[in-house]
């Protein structure tokens, strides 16, 4: 289910691409977005998790969080941060660099118009 309230909507997934958490902590912490690019699953619908008992999610092959989700989830967000920082400091540098070419431009025109 993504989204709450009336503007929810429910997306079909395999049994195989859910994982079945009842900690809402996770849920909160790593967002369906987060979980979804950095391991490729999606959560089992909150609603339907205290329903479906562990032996039928053994059964359809819906996986639990492991410790190996989590290394994954860090993984990405420390990438997508890096590469955040990066993009950043590269705009940063290109700001810098056309601030300075303007600067010696400036610099350039003052010295041929002074005698």
């Amino acid at each position: 289910q993504i989204g709450s309230g009336e503007e929810s909507v429910i997306v079909w997934k395999q049994p195989s691409q859910l994982l079945r958490t009842s900690h809402d902590v996770i849920r909160e912490y790593i967002p369906q977005t987060i979980l979804s690019a950095a391991v490729n699953l999606h959560y089992l619908n909150s609603s339907l998790v205290s329903t479906i008992s562990p032996d039928l999610c053994s059964q359809l092959a819906i996986g639990s969080m492991t410790i190996d989700h989590l290394i994954a989830v860090a993984e990405y967000a420390l990438k997508s941060y890096h590469e955040n920082r990066r993009n950043s400091f590269a705009g940063l540098n290109v700001s810098y660099d056309s601030y300075m070419d303007e600067e010696e431009e400036e610099a350039t025109r003052q010295g041929k118009d002074s005698p």
